[in-house]
């Protein structure tokens, strides 16, 4: 899991070091976490690699 200003970068690097092909973003509120969405492996290699 990662917050939502997390770089792509550091997307990348979680996704190699646990072997996962999906990130999950979540907003921290106070006690309250929320996931907001999450970034599969296609769409970060898509954004380095300048897919349509």
């Amino acid at each position: 899991m990662v917050g939502p200003d997390v770089s792509p970068m550091h997307m990348a690097a979680l996704m190699a070091r646990k072997d996962c092909p999906v990130v999950a973003v979540i907003e921290r509120d106070g006690d309250t976490t929320r996931l907001i969405g999450a970034v599969t492996a296609d769409i970060l290699l898509e954004h380095f690699v300048g897919g349509s």
